[in-house]
């Protein structure tokens, strides 16, 4: 069994989120498999050393199943990495944020209070001269808030670590059956185009 193989010598072990709440929940497995379940919990959920969520904008619901799951490691050393963009969703991006580094940010309820609902007050097309200042306050205190916690990077810092970018057009002659096919498909295209033009009806 690979999970215990995984716990007896170490290493990395890579789990999809499907799988992972599977085998921590119970949820979508056979009765014979069910009686594991205790032990695939104490093993992933106490002996992980280190956790990286890849595509971890899939943790954005506090309330999914998956992330309900993957919060109950136990180990505090957390990564999540995403290249889907967050921080347009306040409330998503608090989920993710405290996965990482929990309470950091408080509750729900008290994060809004404190960030979202004053950062959302201060972008309305009506917002007051008090509202736009109060947005642009709570927005920088947020932002040292996760300094170091997060960590946003563009396109441009992989620029210096890959090779130029390289693109090639072949033109390829088409074989024998290729050019009979594709010929056989504009004669095709050719007479549901008259047909249509003739007001008949096309019987695909």
């Amino acid at each position: 069994m690979k999970v215990k193989e995984w716990d007896n010598t170490g290493g990395l072990l890579i789990l999809g989120y499907t799988l992972w709440r599977m085998l921590t929940t119970g949820s979508n497995v056979t009765k014979k498999a069910k009686r594991l379940i205790p032990m695939f919990k104490k093993l992933l959920l106490t002996h992980s050393d280190i956790i990286i969520c890849d595509e971890g904008h899939v943790l954005k619901n506090a309330d999914s199943a998956t992330s309900k799951s993957v919060k109950q490691i136990k180990t505090l050393r957390r990564v999540v990495l995403t290249g889907t963009p967050m921080q347009n969703n306040l409330d998503e991006y608090h989920c993710m944020v405290d996965f990482v580094r929990p309470n950091l940010l408080g509750t729900t309820k008290e994060f809004r209070n404190r960030f979202a609902n004053p950062i959302r007050n201060g972008e309305n097309i009506d917002a007051s001269e008090f509202d736009v200042k109060l947005m642009k306050k709570r927005a920088f205190i947020l932002h040292k808030t996760l300094d170091g916690v997060v960590q946003r990077k563009d396109y441009s810092y992989m620029c210096k670590h890959l090779p130029p970018k390289q693109e090639y057009v072949l033109s390829l002659k088409l074989s024998d059956v290729q050019a009979k096919l594709y010929q056989f498909y504009l004669n095709q295209e050719s007479v549901a185009l008259d047909d249509i033009n003739k007001g008949k009806v096309v019987k695909t």
